[in-house]
């Protein structure tokens, strides 16, 4: 493809937001443009989404674009099923044990909320362990899944077999004492569902761990497909106000929500009813809500591969409990070990380079404060 100019790319990103806030495509691009959209759409996640659309709607696209939608619709829908029988895998063993464990984020997500799975492309597939954690790691080895990296939150493990890339969760972020979740709650509130991954989180749920992951995880740097993902949430479930009030009882959970929420309707314009409206105005506290006001007017803040403040958003959500940020960033409790133990001093140094700086210099360099 021919280089393209920034403006080039924002108009591209801007038809694909537009599609997916209306649901309506626009008349067919020139090809060329229509080309660029292309590499937008997948690598936002939406290409399988904008190929049915296009012939759904008769759309005369370029024959070129169209063929490579087609064929990445194909391929996410191969890896997409291996996936999520991995997924669906895993929690038979772990229930077979007695170990509870429930899908977060695609895998939650892929077959009750979006009409195929192709639509919902996911690098890996996430579950939270509710129960013996280190007996569940064990049991995932056992059943010949490979470690490959570990984080203080998860442990990310390959099935050699399928090429299936699996994070066993112990929280739904990292710092994940920062967010205090009752999960006997949310298991009770779990339902079974038709699809290869059986049991999955309720509506309210899945929406408090897309606002955690969105915020603190990732400073609200996400894909297309990741913010359509709580307007599908939204328009398809309805969550109860009153349930997610529950849930996010912790002032800082809900000022992730709110912040999610908002996010969410600037970029995908996703329906927040008048009654969650009045519970995000609520929990926003004021520097946050000067962000969101500036992401109406630019959304590309809050798109992936942008760069947003994320040191600056986790300090801003952790008011009231920052040294707790600190001490889980700089002792961490590793995913693997009961308490961080070694290489104490070598670690904090590491840490305060990749956390500790950009934060500083994030916190100088942000307008918002």
């Amino acid at each position: 493809m021919p280089m393209r100019s920034p403006d080039e790319w924002a108009a591209a990103h801007s038809a694909l937001r537009l599609w997916l806030a209306t649901g309506e495509l626009p008349p067919a691009p020139p090809d060329e443009f229509a080309m660029l959209i292309t590499e937008v759409a997948r690598q936002h996640g939406v290409a399988g989404l904008l190929h049915d659309a296009i012939v759904d709607q008769e759309r005369d696209w370029s024959r070129a674009a169209c063929a490579i939608l087609r064929q990445t619709l194909q391929d996410v829908f191969t890896l997409g099923v291996r996936q999520l029988d991995t997924a669906s895998r895993v929690q038979d063993i772990l229930s077979a044990a007695g170990v509870r464990c429930v899908p977060l984020k695609g895998a939650a997500l892929a077959e009750s909320y979006y009409d195929s799975i192709a639509h919902r492309p996911m690098e890996d597939v996430d579950l939270l362990v509710l129960d013996d954690w280190h007996r569940a790691v064990r049991l995932v080895k056992a059943a010949g899944l490979r470690e490959e990296y570990k984080a203080d939150h998860a442990i990310a493990f390959l099935d050699p077999a399928l090429g299936v890339a699996v994070e066993l969760h112990r929280g739904v972020t990292s710092c994940s004492a920062l967010f205090p979740l009752d999960l006997e709650a949310t298991w009770r509130r779990c339902r079974i569902a038709a699809g290869q991954v059986r049991m999955v989180p309720s509506g309210e749920d899945l929406l408090v761990h897309l606002s955690l992951h969105a915020t603190f995880q990732h400073g609200l740097g996400l894909r297309l497909v990741q913010w359509l993902d709580f307007r599908r949430l939204l328009e398809r479930n309805r969550p109860d106000p009153a349930v997610i009030g529950q849930i996010a009882a912790d002032p800082l959970t809900r000022r992730a929500v709110a912040l999610a929420l908002e996010a969410a309707r600037a970029v995908v314009a996703a329906p927040v009813e008048p009654e969650l409206r009045k519970l995000i105005a609520a929990w926003v506290p004021v520097r946050l809500g000067r962000f969101i006001l500036r992401t109406q007017d630019d959304a590309a803040i809050v798109l992936a591969p942008g760069q947003p403040p994320l040191a600056w958003i986790r300090w801003q959500l952790a008011a009231g409990r920052r040294w707790m940020l600190v001490r889980e960033t700089l002792r961490p409790r590793v995913a693997s070990a009961p308490a961080f133990r070694t290489g104490a001093t070598a670690r904090a140094l590491r840490l305060a380079r990749r956390w500790a700086r950009p934060t500083l210099r994030s916190l100088r360099a942000t307008p918002w404060n």
